[in-house]
């Protein structure tokens, strides 16, 4: 976590998820951004770049974007994500963490 309620809050995190293909992990983790609220802005499954906003609470109509980069490995794939809130929005990091956590889990619900 970097920044500040005054200057915005961005989270950040990695995981290398084994024993699943780039392609399934790909869809499953685009499948569970959708469920979990956020709207898909942009993604290119070539490059494994999904784009997206959530709306937050208390954010007078503002949306924080979600970016995830999903990378072929050896054995599996690496998730990279990131969630940036403006100045003055705030979002309860536990709930921040789990999402990052359910979407990566996502990636290979066999593991």
């Amino acid at each position: 976590k970097e920044g500040g309620f005054f200057s915005g809050k961005t989270y950040r995190t990695w995981a290398e998820v084994e024993g699943v293909s780039y392609s399934d992990a790909y869809r499953r983790v685009y499948q569970t951004i959708t469920k979990e609220g956020s709207t898909i802005v942009n993604s290119d499954k070539e490059l494994g770049i999904i784009s997206a906003a959530r709306n937050v609470s208390y954010g007078k109509g503002k949306a924080a974007p979600l970016n995830v980069v999903v990378e072929k490995q050896s054995s599996g794939v690496k998730i990279s994500m990131s969630y940036k809130m403006s100045g003055g929005v705030l979002a309860p990091a536990d709930a921040v963490m789990n999402s990052f956590c359910n979407t990566i889990a996502s990636a290979n619900p066999e593991s």
